[in-house]
């Protein structure tokens, strides 16, 4: 904590910086400077190293909710899905499928921060006609935010099955050279696997290392059917996840949480690309994983290391969708978790709110019975987006249609 005078000041009943497994600071106050988080206080000794006070006495401080991946869907439909995420508590989402450069102005001008992804593919669409222009066109978009406080980029890889060796190869080499992200579909589905087996002799996880991406940096996307061994593999290349956990149920298949925690895989929380699994809902997602899965979902990933049901608790399921998902993107040197020198990327949840669960701990509460009911305030690099339940950046903030 620096001598210097904080801008803001908000206090608390309760302030998780998900720094520390269950750390939990009661009665203290979160100080903001020029966007960053300057340090963490108790309440009584913070008002006076502050410009502004914010009282929030039955509130409960996060770091920002990250969506590692969601999409805005047409133009149209754009504002809609950045207020829904915004009134769930996001400050960070990691878009898939949309047009990069119009996915980096809705959310640019929202605001809000972004992972962008930069599609790669072989078939042409409205944004590329082959691979070599996808990647020519990924280059131009990434080095016009390369110096953007709130904007980053990564590839996003949703057919590695239907890409070439040669343009994973480029890929693999580019995202060396420019220390970018990687993300790619992998393992969704028995088809796929079967598919990568028919059309290049090997299960993709196999495929990917052998052709250089197993590496920091990369991101398998939701890797509901990894074997042991594929586990291990993926660690090994200091690779992570992102988990879909409502997506996956909502397509029959169990989001892998506990084996991948047991190979030791950091993983975050995406609430989905597909609008017919509440794609606008990252407490969905978060609250689905928390649900066991049977020791046989999905063929032979294990389930954890200790038995089939190794049930995340409260805090684990809100480490996913904070510094998890920033680990997973690549950005957690700026967000993710609340401590000095991070963007104020913030969200307050009101524990006195109805239907609030009582006689449980905080995080119970706000997991188990919260959630975006009892959102409060939302900042972005100290920038209040969401103000006492209040939006100054959307007329008609509410769930995306």
């Amino acid at each position: 904590m620096t001598g210097e005078l904080a801008e803001l000041c908000i206090k608390a009943r309760y302030i998780v910086p998900m720094t520390a497994r269950g750390l939990v600071l009661e009665d203290h106050a979160l100080l903001v400077g020029q966007g960053r988080v300057l340090g963490i206080l108790p309440a009584a000794d913070a008002g006076a190293r502050a410009q502004s006070v914010v009282e929030r006495p039955g509130g409960l401080l996060l770091p920002g909710l990250i969506d590692a991946r969601t999409r805005l869907g047409n133009p149209r439909g754009e504002r809609a899905a950045l207020a829904a995420l915004l009134r769930a508590g996001v400050t960070t989402c990691a878009t898939f499928g949309d047009p990069p450069d119009r996915a980096a102005l809705a959310v640019r001008d929202a605001g809000m921060r972004a992972v962008v992804g930069l599609p790669v593919a072989e078939r042409p669409s409205a944004w590329a006609a082959n691979s070599a222009e996808y990647v020519t066109r990924a280059i131009d978009i990434r080095d016009q935010y390369r110096e953007h406080p709130t904007i980053s980029t990564f590839f996003a890889l949703d057919a590695c099955t239907e890409l070439a060796d040669s343009t994973l190869q480029r890929v693999a080499t580019l995202a060396a050279e420019l220390d970018a992200g990687v993300a790619a579909t992998l393992h969704a589905s028995a088809a796929e696997i079967a598919e990568s087996l028919r059309r290049h002799g090997a299960r993709p996880v196999e495929r990917l290392q052998r052709l250089g991406l197993l590496a920091p940096g990369f991101a398998a996307v939701h890797a509901t059917h990894l074997e042991p061994r594929e586990l291990d593999e993926l660690r090994d290349g200091g690779a992570s996840a992102i988990a879909c956990p409502w997506e996956d149920l909502w397509r029959g298949e169990f989001a892998p949480l506990a084996a991948l925690a047991a190979a030791g895989i950091t993983f975050g929380l995406g609430s989905g690309t597909d609008a017919g699994a509440a794609s606008y809902d990252p407490w969905s997602a978060l609250r689905a994983a928390l649900l066991p899965a049977p020791a046989s979902a999905n063929g032979p990933a294990r389930a954890s290391a200790t038995g089939p049901a190794l049930p995340f608790d409260s805090w684990d399921a809100l480490a996913m969708a904070t510094r998890g998902g920033a680990h997973a993107l690549g950005i957690a040197h700026l967000t993710g978790t609340l401590e000095p020198g991070k963007w104020a990327d913030v969200c307050c949840f009101d524990l006195d709110s109805p239907g609030m669960v009582t006689g449980a701990s905080p995080l119970d509460r706000l997991v188990f019975g919260g959630g975006r009911d009892a959102l409060r305030d939302v900042w972005v690099a100290g920038r209040a987006l969401l103000h006492a339940g209040a939006s100054a950046q959307f007329e008609a903030p509410g769930a995306a249609a």
